[in-house]
Parts: structure tokens; C-alpha cells; sequence
């Protein structure tokens, strides 16, 4: 049997995925400059397969406003808060850093795409179109997202805040961007600039199998709750049982 793949056969398969992806991220409206809009689109293509792009418009368009934000937001997702579209903003000085654009695409994520198949991976939002998420299941919604993001970032940026890996609750008096090295290479075995990120099955399998094990797990946002991330989920899995 001939095992060869016939390269026009490989080019118009190239072509229909290149046009799923199009598709799809026409349904992503950005409101920036030109050159906003692209690296934002970027970030989608080099985060998510096709088939995960698709998810994100699955349930409704989404708007994403390059804007200036407060000096302590860097990015923010609102559901569908006006009834219409999904929404999230970034600044703009923060628009590449690897990490704050992507983190909130993947509550998004977590939120709206159905083929999400277990506890630590879907959004503990109540509802796919409003933000509803109890305050005992606050710590686990970020820890999660928190190491999906670390796991999908692809080139790699060192960040320059240590963010909730940063928080008393992980740190406990230990450098928490040394914490943050230690859990991107937990989920993708290299914390180097530049290294690659996964998507897909293997960014979720990642998250999925490697959480108990990531600095992340002790989370606890004690303003809401004094449950840590592990220990919600540990609750929750016994609860489903």
C-alpha cells in the first residue's frame, strides 16, 4: 500500500482548517488598532486548536476591548453581562505579556465549551452566559484557570507580577515566581522564554492530572472563603461520586 499523503490532498485539508479558523475568529470582534488586533488573534491561534476556537463563539459572539483599565486590572472578563455578547477587556501595555490576555480567555473557555468533561476543567459559574460562581468555589475557578494559562502559553514570557502564586495562602514565604516556574514546567516541562505551550486534549489532560501536584492547589481567597482550591475540588469529586 502506497503510504504517501498526496500534497494536494495535505494542502486542501491545510485549507479547510485555515478557513474553520477564520471563521471562527470572525466571530471574535476586536475593538483596537490594527496591529492590536492581530497579535490578539495570534494569541487565540497559538492557545487553542480549531476545534477549541470554535468552542469560544459556540454559545454567542465575544467582544474583546483593547482599552486602558484601571492601573490594578490588567484584564477582565464579564460573560455575556450586557445579555448580547461575551466580553473582555485588556490593556493595552499588557496585551503580549503571555499571560493576562490569555488567562481570561480561558475562563471564557471554561465557561462555554460543553466537551469540557470534568470538574477541574469546567467554570464554576452557575450559568454559561452570567457569572454566578459561589464564594466557597472562587479559589478553585482561579487556581484552575491560573495553571490551564500556564499550560497554554506558548513562547513563553516570563511574568514581571507574581500574581496569586504570589498570594500568603501558596507563597508561605517563598518566591512565588519561583512557584510559578515550578508549576509551568509541571504542565509542560520547560519554564524556559520562549518554550512551547500545549492545547487541546494535552493542555486539559495537563491540568487534570498535574493540579494536585501544582503550588497552585493551596489557593484560598480568604476574603470569600478560607476552602483552598484542593481542597473545594477533593469536596466536589466526593459530592459527584
Amino acid at each position: 500500500m502506497n503510504t504517501e499523503r498526496d500534497p494536494i490532498h495535505e494542502a486542501t485539508e491545510t485549507d479547510a482548517l485555515e478557513k474553520i479558523e477564520s471563521e471562527t475568529l470572525s466571530n471574535i470582534v476586536i475593538i483596537g488598532t490594527p496591529e492590536q488586533q492581530v497579535t490578539v488573534r495570534k494569541i487565540i491561534a497559538e492557545s487553542f486548536t480549531v476545534k477549541e476556537q470554535k468552542a469560544l463563539v459556540q454559545k454567542g459572539k465575544m467582544v474583546i476591548y483593547v482599552k486602558e483599565l484601571p492601573s490594578n486590572i490588567a484584564a477582565v472578563y464579564d460573560g455575556k453581562s450586557d445579555g448580547v455578547n461575551y466580553r473582555l477587556a485588556i490593556d493595552p501595555s499588557l496585551i503580549d505579556d503571555g499571560d493576562s490576555l490569555l488567562h481570561e480567555l480561558v475562563h471564557h473557555s471554561r465557561m462555554v465549551d460543553d466537551s469540557r468533561d470534568c470538574i477541574i476543567l469546567r467554570s464554576r459559574s452557575k450559568s454559561a452566559a452570567v457569572i454566578e460562581i459561589d464564594p466557597d468555589d472562587r479559589a478553585l475557578e482561579e487556581a484552575a484557570t491560573i495553571l490551564e494559562t500556564l499550560a497554554r502559553q506558548h513562547g513563553y514570557v516570563e511574568p514581571i507580577v507574581s500574581g496569586y502564586h504570589g498570594d500568603e495562602s501558596v507563597s508561605r514565604g517563598r518566591d512565588p515566581f519561583v512557584l510559578i516556574r515550578r508549576d509551568r514546567e509541571l504542565v509542560t516541562g520547560s519554564a524556559e522564554p520562549g518554550s512551547k505551550g500545549l492545547k487541546g486534549t494535552r493542555a486539559k489532560k495537563a491540568v487534570k492530572e498535574k493540579f494536585r501536584d501544582s503550588e497552585i492547589k493551596d489557593y484560598v481567597m480568604i476574603k470569600r472563603s478560607p476552602k483552598s482550591a484542593k481542597d473545594r475540588l477533593d469536596e466536589l469529586e466526593r459530592e459527584s461520586e
